[in-house]
């Protein structure tokens, strides 16, 4: 995926400039923040944020902000959870 000059703008716009951790980004199909979300795989070449508080698709978000976000987010939950395994 290539993203356009105004996308690239949105896609910075994400993360705190100065530490790095991704804004809020509000899904525009049930209206919760990517905190909320994982992913869903209906298909092999589908991909879906999944409502972990409506415990539902949103089939019609697919901005790249949002799916950068989440992707971001999920990262550095995965990391810290890495991180809490390693110190227990």
């Amino acid at each position: 995926m290539v993203a356009r000059g105004a996308e690239v703008r949105e896609l910075r716009g994400i993360c705190c400039e100065s530490c790095g951790r991704p804004l809020e980004v509000w899904c525009e199909d049930c209206g919760c923040p990517v905190s909320c979300h994982d992913f869903i795989y209906p298909k092999d070449t589908e991909r879906y944020p999944y409502c972990l508080w409506d415990f539902g698709p949103c089939s019609k978000e697919q901005r790249p902000v949002f799916l950068a976000a989440l992707e971001a987010w999920l990262r550095d939950i995965r990391q810290h959870a890495a991180e809490r395994r390693q110190a227990a």
